[in-house]
């Protein structure tokens, strides 16, 4: 599932079903300027959980004028495609960047990176936070990672075991320019 477009115009979205890699049931998802995901929210994530899908996107414009719609940043959608719930992955209205999600068994898990200010918001940084949303799409709890001014964190990536132990990676940069970015690793487990 992605959306795309090109200014002024967007795509739906299609939720596409594969059996033995055969497409089944494509279902269009409509396009919906104030709640999103809008032409800016690239890229988009869709995870399965139980009976519904969650999907994530990316809700700060990337570059140029403009901005991504901000009503939502996830939703929860059944079988059928039918949005059962729009949604905050950290339950406030905040502008997300790389949102990657999993599914322990229980919960979804989402990660993401976000932009954070220090000193009246004239030095940002990246920070990468993550939260536990039920299968209905409830936020159950938010988590910050890591990230600061003088060491930010950046590309997050997101995998279960489908068991309640989950791992989250990315990118941790150093204090200091000389040193080398290196892969950071959190493991998350059900409560």
């Amino acid at each position: 599932m992605t959306w795309s477009g090109a200014a002024g115009s967007s795509p739906s979205a299609q939720l596409a079903f594969f059996e033995n890699g055969v497409l089944e049931n494509p279902i269009d998802i409509p396009y919906d300027r104030d709640n999103g995901p809008g032409r800016n929210a690239s890229p988009a994530v869709l995870i399965r959980g139980g009976t519904n899908f969650l999907a994530a996107w990316r809700t700060d414009a990337p570059a140029g004028r403009g901005d991504a719609a901000n009503g939502s940043n996830a939703f929860v959608a059944d079988e059928q495609g039918n949005i059962v719930k729009r949604l905050y992955v950290d339950g406030t209205e905040k502008r997300i960047q790389q949102p990657e999600a999993c599914w322990d068994g229980a919960q979804y898990l989402v990660a993401w990176q976000e932009t954070a200010y220090a000193e009246s918001r004239a030095k940002p940084y990246l920070l990468i936070r993550a939260s536990r949303i039920s299968s209905a799409g409830d936020v159950l709890a938010v988590e910050n990672l890591s990230g600061s001014l003088e060491s930010p964190a950046a590309e997050p990536a997101i995998a279960s075991d489908g068991a309640g132990t989950s791992l989250i990676a990315y990118e941790k940069h150093s204090i200091t320019a000389s040193d080398p970015i290196t892969i950071a690793f959190r493991i998350w487990k059900k409560p």
